[in-house]
């Protein structure tokens, strides 16, 4: 959603609770909240605020409406990702257990994938040919 299309969509809060409750630095914090949903999630949620709000919500109130949609909509860019960037060394994990010879302990390491990069930078990374994946 684009600055332009929260703030004509908020003139609705705007009109059911009033000017004073909402300065242009608490709608800036909550543009900056909200940014990444949709215009049609937002207006989603805006008619449900609306319709069930008596007193003006505040931020807290924004985040209980929302964080459902948010997190389901983090949770499918995830999937998507997972399915796009499937990898078979690692299971689409990022990480890579391996046993290590003469008893000692079995090693995580940053599979070489998309997913290790991205998630497991931290982790030292792995050459696959020279090492024994554990399943």
């Amino acid at each position: 959603m684009i600055r332009q299309e929260f703030f004509t969509a908020f003139q609705i809060v705007l009109d059911v609770y009033g000017d004073k409750n909402y300065p242009p630095v608490r709608q800036e914090i909550i543009f900056d909240y909200l940014k990444a949903l949709s215009i049609e999630e937002f207006n989603n949620g805006l008619n449900a605020i609306v319709g069930n709000e008596k007193y003006p919500p505040m931020m807290n109130e924004f985040k209980q409406y929302f964080q459902n949609i948010i997190q389901t909509k983090n949770k499918n860019i995830m999937d998507s990702m997972a399915k796009e960037n499937h990898c078979t060394k690692c299971n689409s994990t990022g990480i890579v257990l391996v046993k290590q010879c003469y008893g000692f302990a079995d090693n995580a390491y940053q599979c070489n994938c998309y997913l290790g990069k991205k998630f497991y930078s931290h982790f030292p990374k792995i050459f696959l040919a020279s090492t024994k994946q554990i399943n």
